[in-house]
């Protein structure tokens, strides 16, 4: 029987709140900048001339590192569920992967706080083989959209499997 993919996911969109604000913010500071910034007050020409742009730098900086790289790291972490394994990827310069076979998995629990419950996400816990009862050990996949539905495919799989 062919690997099918039954769930592919991203992390839920909620974690992009912070960027999102982090970027109007940043804006507002470009906007902010040209139009305060003193023409001629300094008396020196350099500073006049490069002092707006040298800002500006700084706040594309402060962008790339707070805004678009949270929002990549988003976009290239994906979890699959096919009817052999749970698929973990992530990275942005170096691709990571982490797999869980099917029929290593003992246990499935889900995670979910007070936001969590709001979203309808959580974090799914997958526990093998060597699994204690009472331990917090496990593969967590943090902020899952759907995680009750993932958690039901995922047991649905374990039942056929054994």
């Amino acid at each position: 029987m062919p690997e099918e993919v039954l769930v592919r996911l991203r992390t839920h969109p909620k974690i992009l709140v912070g960027p999102v604000v982090v970027q109007i913010v940043l804006i507002a500071c470009h906007v902010g900048l040209v139009a305060v910034w003193p023409t001629g007050r300094f008396g020196v020409t350099w500073i006049d001339d490069w002092g707006p742009l040298a800002l500006h730098a700084v706040v594309v900086v402060l962008e790339i590192a707070y805004a678009i790289i949270p929002v990549l790291r988003w976009w290239m972490s994906i979890c699959t569920v096919t009817t052999r394994r749970v698929v973990r990827q992530w990275g942005i310069a170096v691709r990571r992967t982490y797999e869980i076979p099917i029929d290593r998995i003992v246990s499935v629990t889900t995670e979910r706080g007070i936001l969590d419950r709001i979203f309808g996400c959580g974090t799914l816990v997958l526990h093998d083989a060597g699994y204690a009862p009472n331990s917090t050990a496990g593969v967590r996949f943090h902020d899952v959209p759907r995680v009750k539905n993932v958690q039901d495919i995922i047991d649905d799989l374990r039942r056929e499997t054994s």
